[in-house]
């Protein structure tokens, strides 16, 4: 597993290398309604930076009994993801509405979620709480960030990952995140 993602890692930063530059600033704080997270992007090259964000998750699940009911989970988690990207231009993006860091990129996005506030409830919190406490996730993703004039900031990014952790089977999932909120600070 470690070579195969050595190896996918080495093609995704040869494919990338001859890109075009795209604007980045050293530093940029923002801060996220959706999650509820604070982030940072730092510039390591011309093309490429790393991001760290700290946050709350949530998590609503619900099943059906026998009997015919249901029961109902929600949970809020803490989590911390980091990345790291390489941008790449795209001509056709209209430049004039959008500040630094915004562009599409590829890169390698990694997430960690703790154990989830409170106690379980029911059998369906407690199933939850176990799927979702102390996860780690791994994958290359593609994403997306735009950054407005206005201060908005909008975030997306998916790709193909692999989970593990303490109550959960090993094994593929989808990884990335979305991420809606502002602009703090950017130099």
């Amino acid at each position: 597993m470690k070579k195969s993602l050595t190896i996918l890692l080495l093609l995704i930063a040869g494919i990338t290398s001859a890109q075009e530059s795209v604007v980045l600033s050293k530093n940029q704080l923002n801060i996220n309604i959706a999650p509820l997270s604070l982030s940072y992007e730092g510039k390591i090259d011309d093309n490429k930076s790393f991001t760290a964000s700290a946050g709350i998750a949530y998590a609503f699940e619900f099943a059906s009994e026998q009997g015919g009911g249901t029961e109902t989970a929600f949970i809020v988690v803490p989590y911390f993801t980091s990345s790291i990207r390489n941008y790449y231009q795209r001509k056709t993006v209209k430049k004039s509405n959008l500040q630094n860091n915004s562009g599409n990129y590829i890169g390698l996005f990694t997430s960690y979620t703790l154990e989830p506030f409170g106690e379980p409830d029911n059998l369906t919190e407690a199933v939850a709480f176990l799927e979702n406490s102390n996860v780690f996730t791994v994958g290359p993703v593609w994403g997306i960030q735009r950054n407005y004039a206005s201060g908005i900031h909008l975030g997306l990014s998916i790709g193909p990952g692999f989970k593990t952790g303490k109550y959960i089977d090993d094994g593929f999932t989808l990884v990335g995140e979305f991420e809606f909120g502002f602009v703090l600070t950017s130099k």
